[in-house]
Order: structure tokens, then sequence, then C-alpha cells
């Protein structure tokens, strides 16, 4: 392990995380956490309730869990659910679920970052961003590595062109493996 994640492993410690950590016991009972596929329930049940910074680091990660038995946050996530069968809302003004339709997968925000920016998950277990200005960004397909990579900061991520439906590499770099794009329009944005 480089040094790196090795010393990350101490940020993760302080925040209150250790190996084998599971709070599922305190939110599996909830209809929030029910709704979630297994890729995100997994995630809460070893980080929720976790912040994570790094001093000398502008970036503070807070992965919240108080949420879930808000009645409002459930029929929040039940109204701003892309399924990829149902009709697209061109009016519904919700990034998570714009996002969503672009990609073709359900997009489940975890995590609150600073300047509003939020970290969201797919089914499939990749990590993204939807910064300020407002776009998205992937950040990577595996949980250790997209924390490192968002409390740390790192140039290696890929940005959605959403007017040409493409994910953009950084600069000199080539895609790792396919991201997703939604197969019913991967040349045409509905929203123009």
């Amino acid at each position: 392990m480089d040094d790196t994640k090795e010393n990350f492993i101490h940020v993760l410690k302080d925040a209150g995380w250790h190996q084998g950590r599971n709070i599922k016991s305190k939110i599996e009972d909830n209809p929030l956490y029910k709704l979630f596929p297994k890729n995100v329930q997994n995630f809460f049940c070893e980080f929720g309730g976790l912040t994570l910074h790094v001093e000398n680091k502008f970036e503070i990660m807070a992965i919240y869990i108080n949420h879930f038995s808000n009645p409002k946050a459930l029929e929040y996530y039940d109204s701003n659910t892309y399924r990829i069968n149902d009709e697209i809302d061109l009016g519904k003004d919700d990034l998570t679920y714009y996002y969503s339709t672009l990609i073709g997968l359900q997009l489940y925000p975890v995590a609150g970052l600073i300047e509003h920016n939020t970290v969201l998950m797919d089914e499939n277990g990749n990590f993204y961003i939807i910064d300020f200005i407002p776009q998205l960004i992937w950040i990577s397909n595996n949980t250790f590595d997209a924390l490192v990579k968002i409390v740390l900061g790192s140039s290696d991520i890929s940005i959605l062109n959403e007017h040409t439906l493409t994910w953009m590499a950084p600069v000199g770099k080539e895609l790792n493996h396919i991201l997703p794009l939604n197969p019913l329009f991967r040349e045409n944005n509905p929203w123009g």
C-alpha cells in the first residue's frame, strides 16, 4: 500500500472508522435505507455518520445518515427517481434526476462536500460528484479509492460532457473502463 493510502487509513480512524465497522443495525429499519441498492447500503453501513477531513486540506466530506428517518427524504427520493422505462420528465428541475437520466442509472446522494457539492453513487458502486458549476464528475468504482480522491483531491477523474453525451478523460489519459450513458439517447440530450 502506498503512503497516501496508508495515511488515509489514519484519517478514517480519526473519523471513527475501524476495520469491520458496520452500523447496519442502526439504519436497516428505515424505509429510506431499504430503498437503496446493495452497494449503497454497504457504503452507508461501513461509513455512514463519519465526517472525513485531512488537516491542511480544503475538503470536508460528511456522510450523513440522520435524514434516514425523515419522511420528506423518502418522498424526495421517490419523486426524483429515474426509471429507464418511464417517460422522461423534461420539466423536472432536479440535478440528481437530470444526471441519472443522462447516464441511465439512478444516482443516490451519499455525502455532502463544501460549496454544496454532493457525492453520489449508482447501483454498480461508481462514485460521482455533482459540483457547484453544475457538472457530473465520475470519481471511481472503488470505495477506498473514491474516498481518497475526494478528500485529498485528484485530477484522475472523468467529466460528463452533457452536450455530446460523452465522458471526458483527463488530458493525456484514456478512460480505463466504460462509464454509463443512457442507451435511449447516446447522441441526443433530451434537454437540448
